[in-house]
């Protein structure tokens, strides 16, 4: 938190080598890879196979756990590749009940299980979990819209668009089972 607040350039290290620098922006938009992505605080991945590419929508589709997810293709991905994706808890959209939400070439509507709730400064931290996956996810919401849309309520439809999702490489490459303690022992650099 504090690189983000106080730096310009970021640089991350782990045991000695640099994983990724740039502006503070770029890195924390654009982690190039899993474990870069959870020092710097996310916590939703999706891994999985590329199976369909749409170039003229410029879409992929990525079988996770076998539910077809759209993601935002790159000159990075390749047909049949496994592939990591996150997405932070602040880009997982509620859809509300009273909205008639229309589904575009963008969209990612998941049914999605409360499984707990934790209020904090910045609203509420939901833990969510999905029936195609073991896998669970936060989503952060604030206290207005937990009041209004979701209290009392144990599934909730959820969205995230194409572009909210970051691509981290390939599975293989950074294991996603990775030990997430390991942060404590490793650096980010500021430069001002």
């Amino acid at each position: 938190e504090d690189a983000m607040v106080l730096g310009d350039y970021l640089v991350i290290v782990d045991e000695g080598e640099i994983l990724q620098k740039g502006s503070k922006t770029a890195v924390f938009a654009k982690p190039n890879c899993v474990h870069t992505a959870r020092l710097l605080g996310m916590k939703n991945f999706m891994y999985g196979k590329i199976t369909k590419h749409y170039e003229n929508a410029g879409i992929g589709i990525l079988d996770w756990e076998g539910k077809e997810i759209k993601v935002l293709w790159t000159e990075e991905l390749k047909l049949g590749q496994q592939a990591a994706f996150g997405i932070r808890g602040e880009n997982l959209a509620l859809v509300k009940e009273s909205n008639e939400f229309i589904s575009t070439k963008e969209t990612n509507l998941v049914l999605a299980t409360i499984k707990e709730v934790v209020p904090s400064w910045i609203g509420n931290r939901l833990t969510l979990s999905f029936e195609h996956t073991d896998r669970e996810m936060e989503m952060l919401l604030s206290s207005t819209a937990y009041e209004r849309h979701v209290k009392n309520k144990q599934e909730i439809m959820v969205d995230f668009e194409a572009a909210t999702l970051c691509y981290l490489g390939k599975p293989d490459t950074y294991p996603p089972a990775q030990d997430e303690g390991r942060a404590k022992q490793n650096q980010i650099a500021i430069d001002f």
